[in-house]
């Protein structure tokens, strides 16, 4: 999944002086947009990262240098300075499992109708529907996920890079975005997924208010194997007043919290939680998880999840085998200003295969 730089109309203009970040692991971790305002930021020439994943690729492009908000950018620095990823994510792991935390297991919601659904969504930012996906077609999408990523690992030169169809992810040691081809298992997992009886076409018919002019941003699946870290909280994308964008995950396994299962913190896709999350101010932070409720959902095979991209999750550690999962990301029609320079954060490309063009509409 892609992580999305945040925007607004204030040009990067900075004296802050300290530490210089680890350039070759923030470019593995951040995308091309954010990696070089953060250059910029520091008073550095804008180039092409000094790490790269697949040297087979080809020369890289140097980036283009973005306006970017001091605020957004501070608290980018602030979380990331150093680059000590696994220690942040540690520390929130003993947050997330101290004896005091507000955990709880993201249950099915069954609301009787997909208006109180769509409610659900709107307040908590994240949706859990059981059984949208039957147990069979998860089988084969499990099956043909496995074949294409095996493939991938045992390549005499591994590539792992956009190039090769796999997307950005945080802490990458044996986690894969690997996007999807629209293969004929696919769409007809998606019409079973979407279509106008379904219970998440339905969901999605309420949050776009009968709008299916949706497309997709994205159309991949998200495998961590046996010692894939757990990743730091983070939203997908900077707050704005409306949703972006809307992920589905179907579960194509059981999955059990050896296998290191998203957590979420619900009803965090607000610009306060955002703010609250992103403060520079001592101990803040730590007070604001602290409050928070650390939801895990252990889905079933066919089993989703839908997330408001604004909400803050992470993946959990992968101490057991592999978990896969296939997603989907629907762009809101409802967001007019979506990528509006100096109005909304920018939106780089999404993990969907290049020449691929789908929308909701094609399953309705």
């Amino acid at each position: 999944m892609t992580t999305f730089a945040s925007l607004d109309d204030s040009p990067v203009t900075s004296d802050e002086e300290g530490g210089d970040p680890d350039w070759a692991f923030l470019s593995e971790q951040l995308n091309p947009a954010t990696l070089a305002a953060l250059r910029v930021h520091k008073g550095l020439e804008v180039e092409a990262p000094t790490h790269r994943i697949c040297e087979s690729s080809g020369p890289s492009k140097s980036h283009v240098p973005v306006a970017v908000s001091v605020s957004a950018l501070e608290a980018i620095i602030s979380r990331l300075s150093g680059a000590d990823f696994a220690q942040t994510a540690a520390s929130e792991g003993r947050l997330q499992f101290s004896p005091d935390a507000h955990r709880s297991l993201l249950l099915d919601q069954e609301c009787g109708d997909s208006a109180a659904s769509k409610r659900v969504l709107e307040t908590q930012g994240v949706l859990r529907l059981n059984r949208c996906l039957p147990a069979e077609v998860c089988d084969a999408l499990l099956l043909s996920v496995n074949k294409s990523l095996d493939k991938a690992i045992s390549d005499e030169n591994p590539c792992f890079d956009r190039a090769a169809g796999f997307g950005q992810v945080l802490e990458r040691r044996n986690r894969y975005d690997m996007m999807l081809e629209p293969t004929e298992e696919i769409l007809a997992a998606l019409s079973q997924l979407l279509g106008a009886d379904a219970k998440l076409g339905q969901l999605f018919q309420e949050v776009f208010a009968n709008d299916t002019d949706a497309p997709f941003s994205e159309l991949s699946s998200l495998i961590s194997d046996k010692g894939a870290q757990r990743q730091q909280l983070h939203p997908d994308n900077a707050f704005q007043e409306v949703c972006p964008f809307f992920t589905t995950f179907v579960a194509l396994q059981d999955i059990t919290p050896e296998m290191g299962p998203t957590v979420f913190l619900p009803e965090t896709n607000t610009e306060a939680c955002h703010d609250a999350f992103n403060s520079k101010e001592s101990g803040a932070t730590h007070e604001f998880l602290v409050a928070q409720e650390w939801a895990t959902p252990l889905l079933r095979k066919g089993d989703v999840q839908v997330l408001d991209s604004r909400t803050i999750h992470a993946a959990t550690a992968n101490t057991s085998g592999r978990r896969a999962l296939f997603y989907f990301t629907l762009q809101n029609p409802l967001c007019v200003d979506l990528g509006k320079k100096g109005v909304t954060p920018t939106i780089d490309p999404g993990s969907i295969l290049p020449g691929i063009s789908m929308n909701l509409s094609d399953f309705r």
